[in-house]
């Protein structure tokens, strides 16, 4: 496990739960040319499996592929079980809206019981990259929230250096789960819908740019 707080130079970069420790679990091992590592839906399941087995008290999950029927998909019954067994999962709503407008939210990020994060730029607005709902099979309200998503200072891989300004909700995502990790310290007993439902209910309106679609 790592602590969040890290040091580059003199700096000290602090998350959003600074306190918190990562456990790190590798899904994706398959290289894919001009892609990157990629999975299957087995090893993403077996990993969030794992973290519950762990202990751990919040997944944060950034990937996707096109929504199937939910009753079939094994990764949301992992996130739901996630859930029921009291981790919270929050996971990147995809960053599809150029290519498919509305309705482009991906599994698992469809899951019921998952936060469900889009991407948001430092004017309060929803950057444009960010999938919208509602899921386009099961029709459910998604994304939940926003969080800032648009140049923010993440690690790179290694072959691009250490440090730089990336964008996507994959860079929203760790914003809520640091929230979430912690209201689950200062309310160890509360159930993931009452944390969902602190985020949510709590969250300042924001905007789809040229849509009207909002979220909090």
């Amino acid at each position: 496990a790592l602590p969040v707080e890290l040091r580059l130079s003199k700096e000290t970069i602090s998350g959003v739960a600074p306190n918190a420790y990562l456990g790190n679990y590798k899904a994706l091992t398959t290289p894919t040319p001009g892609f990157g590592l990629d999975g299957n839906s087995a090893e993403i399941a077996a990993a969030i499996e794992a973290a519950v087995a762990d202990g751990m008290n919040v997944i944060n999950l950034s990937l996707g592929e096109p929504e199937v029927e939910p009753s079939r998909d094994i990764v949301v019954k992992a996130i739901d079980g996630a859930a029921a067994a009291g981790v919270v999962p929050v996971i990147a709503a995809g960053n599809d809206y150029d290519d498919f407008g509305l309705g482009s939210i991906s599994s698992p990020g469809n899951a019921p019981d998952a936060i469900t994060v889009a991407a948001a730029t430092s004017a309060d607005q929803i950057a444009d990259f960010s999938s919208a709902g509602p899921t386009p099979l099961s029709l459910g309200m998604k994304p939940d929230v926003t969080a800032p998503g648009v140049d923010i200072l993440s690690s790179l891989p290694a072959n691009q250096g250490t440090f730089g300004l990336l964008s996507g909700t994959s860079m929203a995502t760790p914003h809520v789960a640091g929230a979430a990790a912690l209201l689950k310290e200062r309310h160890p007993t509360w159930t993931v819908a009452q944390i969902k439902s602190a985020l949510v209910q709590t969250g300042t309106p924001v905007l789809q740019t040229g849509t009207g679609a909002e979220t909090s």
